[in-house]
């Protein structure tokens, strides 16, 4: 695996290499509260304590918050009206840290004043491995004379275009994907097994499950971004 991600990489950059952009390193913990009574109006009582909640996330990670991270806001979902399912969403800034430890801190540290002012019966507090708010994007092209013409490069984009239209293929094309990533992550002592579960929870999200990356053609070529 590591050799085929390195030859990717010497043809990406033949083309030009890799081009990206971030996100803020944000990472989301949520609280959970089961039978909230006014489940209805829980958003605005957890938006009228806001500041005093985010205060009290900060006080359990000093040390994040004196490198410059910390609470960055709160967000409150009803799950469930009929039985009251409330999760209320912490967001953190974790700097260069992976940010499980710090958020799990966090969320213990936040939901006794959460029931506090919501009541209910406490549930779990706990970090999501569904990072909406810490996300990278990044694309490249490669030329047809760099893979081998213009008749593979057209059957990468047919490949690409197969799985942009039917789950089973998308379910193989993603797992060729973090073949690369994981091996990857598993160098640089990252937890794979949290990236793969956060990219399969994204590649599922909206009507269907799709690919992570697609490829489609461009001049000279085809041009892929995930």
């Amino acid at each position: 695996v590591v050799a085929a991600v390195s030859n990717a990489a010497k043809l990406v950059r033949i083309g030009g290499g890799f081009h990206g952009e971030a996100h803020p390193p944000v990472m989301t913990g949520q609280i959970q509260l089961d039978e909230v009574p006014d489940a209805e109006h829980a958003a605005q009582r957890i938006a009228a304590r806001r500041d005093e909640l985010l205060a009290i996330g900060d006080r359990a990670i000093p040390r994040m918050v004196a490198r410059g991270g910390g609470c960055v806001d709160l967000e409150t979902r009803v799950l469930d009206l009929a039985s009251g399912l409330v999760v209320v969403q912490v967001h953190v800034d974790v700097g260069d840290a992976m940010g499980a430890n710090l958020v799990d801190t966090v969320a213990e540290a936040i939901a006794p004043a959460i029931h506090a002012v919501l009541g209910g019966e406490p549930g779990l507090r706990i970090l999501s491995n569904l990072s909406l708010r810490r996300r990278v994007r990044v694309w490249c092209e490669v030329s047809d004379e760099a893979i081998g013409g213009a008749t593979r490069a057209r059957g990468i984009a047919r490949a690409s275009r197969f799985a942009e239209l039917d789950p089973q293929r998308a379910a193989t094309h993603n797992k060729g994907i973090l073949n690369g990533i994981d091996a990857a992550a598993v160098a640089f002592g990252q937890d794979w097994r949290a990236i793969e579960a956060g990219a399969h929870a994204w590649a599922g999200l909206g009507a269907g499950y799709r690919p992570l990356a697609t490829w489609c053609p461009c001049p000279g070529g085809v041009r892929g971004a995930i």
